[in-house]
């Protein structure tokens, strides 16, 4: 029996949703955020590629970032 080949994504379905941002594009309220997560993602999360070559941070992280509020409300 032949496995049957995967879909195929077309190009809308490859791109980011949202834009991914690098440390130096964030405002001053949103650095300490960018910082603490980016030590948690190095000291637990070591398994997979979150961060790219850029510094941006990649996956469940990025969207954290642009509301630092929410972020902190629910790291607790």
């Amino acid at each position: 029996m032949q496995r049957a080949s995967p879909p195929r994504l077309s190009k809308c379905c490859t791109t980011l949703r949202l834009p991914l941002l690098k440390r130096d594009q964030l405002s001053d309220q949103q650095k300490p955020r960018y910082d603490d997560m980016q030590r948690g993602i190095s000291s637990n999360f070591d398994a997979f590629v979150a961060v790219d070559a850029g510094g941006s941070l990649m996956g469940p992280w990025n969207p954290w970032l642009p509301s630092p509020g929410s972020a902190a409300r629910s790291a607790r």
